[in-house]
């Protein structure tokens, strides 16, 4: 129930924080003798939050926010309005203007990141994308151009260019998952063993359940020969992979030394590089 509220991962006040305002709105309606509607505003938020607290996913896919909710925007907005007449008595409007213009720039450089890719949909984003990069969106879009590039020349086997601009997306958004992909593959291709370590525990730090940065950190722990540090790099899985990590956990401690980075790991890594593409072109 309170990531429903507060998560990154869609949290309905952490994505719109305005609405915390709408709903201590209530108090006043209380105050003001509407208690009957006061009321009945609590109840169905209330039934609401346990109903989209009930469902797997919770976080509502791929939506911008917490859509589930969209039906009581009415009731925030009732609330938001006493708050606003409330503080009208103060005789400071230019408080109250200052107020709402921070929040809906900081719903409108979410929509941003979100429409242009700079975040992820349905996962949670880092607290840097949520809260840093906000403040340095254009030098997001610049990233965008730079992976794109890169990825043009991974198609046309040109690994020098490539490289070029998958290192410049990496050194210049060293939070960003996707610089890490790309990057991490050029390392992978191009056998630098140092740097490939160094990507992919970054990519390991900020996404710890994310299942191609496990497998790439895991193969250049075991070129180095460091057998129970490459298995415990599976230890902390998404539920979806948690079978997966469990066999390649074994396999490392019974099989050793091993190739992870095989025609399987690859396919699947072909995979994420095709649906940042096209998430790309889309856009």
């Amino acid at each position: 129930m309170f990531s429903v509220l507060f998560s990154l991962r869609h949290g309905l006040f952490s994505w719109h924080p305005i609405l915390i305002v709408g709903l201590l709105g209530v108090f006043w309606l209380w105050k003001k003798q509407y208690k009957i509607l006061a009321f009945s505003f609590l109840g169905v938020f209330v039934l609401q939050w346990l109903l989209n607290a009930a469902v797997d996913d919770w976080w509502a896919g791929w939506s911008f926010g917490h859509r589930r909710f969209i039906n009581l925007l009415p009731f925030f907005a009732l609330g938001l309005a006493f708050v606003f007449s409330a503080m009208q008595k103060y005789k400071k409007p230019v408080i109250t203007i200052a107020f709402v213009l921070l929040l809906s720039v900081w719903n409108q450089l979410f929509i941003a990141q979100y429409m242009y890719g700079l975040i992820p949909l349905s996962t949670a984003p880092t607290y840097q994308q949520m809260f840093i990069d906000k403040l340095y969106i254009i030098r997001r879009f610049q990233l965008k151009a730079d992976d794109f590039a890169a990825l043009s020349y991974l198609k046309q086997n040109n690994l020098i260019s490539m490289e070029k601009y998958a290192k410049l997306a990496y050194v210049t958004n060293p939070s960003h998952i996707n610089a890490h992909l790309i990057y991490g593959l050029f390392c992978i291709l191009s056998e630098r063993k140092e740097e490939g370590l160094s990507v992919f525990q970054s990519w390991n730090q900020l996404a710890p359940t994310d299942i191609l940065a496990k497998y790439g950190l895991a193969e250049h722990f075991i070129q180095q020969g460091k057998v129970a540090a490459a298995a415990q790099v599976f230890t902390n899985c998404a539920l979806e992979d948690a079978a997966l990590c469990q066999t390649m956990k074994q396999k490392i401690q019974i099989e050793a030394p091993l190739v992870l980075l095989d025609q399987a790991f690859l396919k699947r890594y072909d995979k994420r590089l095709q649906s940042v593409t096209q998430m790309y072109l889309s856009q």
